[in-house]
């Protein structure tokens, strides 16, 4: 199931977290993430955090080791560990995909790593790679229509339908 989120509208809102909101858009557009937060920002603190992880294996061959181990039911929590710090650079890459529709990028990282955690617990085989893919852009397409519904988005749109049937009219 694949959630399309192209008809959402971008940068909505106001106060504090809409200027944040489009602090973090304006600094991955200009590749400045990291060195554009301040020293003491979460978001910078746990990127660099996750620099600091050394790669450990080949995520194809770990793969294989973990659809045997979920066959048999034999939980390897080294494994689990060693293919969730391979895969986090990938959620930060495919959250930014997804700043600007109204979610801050330290929640889709934070949504996007519970799907990668949930999901890794099920595979069994296949690509490994687009099967994580896919997880993390679940999660995080279902926080940003989260997100829409809690800030009155339907109710918005249904307005705004109505107002143009009504000059329509």
């Amino acid at each position: 199931v694949s959630i399309d989120l192209s008809g959402l509208p971008q940068n909505m809102g106001t106060g504090e977290s809409a200027r944040r909101l489009r602090e973090e858009e304006q600094l991955i557009r200009e590749g400045k993430l990291l060195t554009g937060l301040e020293e003491n920002d979460p978001l910078r603190l746990y990127l660099e955090e996750l620099a600091g992880i050394p790669a450990a294996g080949d995520l194809n061959v770990l793969a294989m080791e973990l659809a045997e181990a979920n066959r048999e039911e034999n939980f390897d929590e080294g494994l689990f560990t060693r293919i969730l710090n391979l895969s986090l650079s990938r959620v930060v890459e495919i959250a930014k995909e997804y700043v600007g529709y109204g979610v801050l990028l330290l929640d889709l990282i934070q949504e996007g790593s519970l799907g990668l955690w949930t999901d890794l617990e099920c595979y069994i085989e296949g690509d490994m790679e687009g099967f994580l893919d896919r997880s993390i852009r679940r999660y995080m397409a279902q926080a940003v229509l989260r997100q829409a519904r809690a800030s009155g988005l339907g109710q918005k749109m249904r307005q705004a339908v109505e107002d143009y049937r009504m000059v329509d009219e």
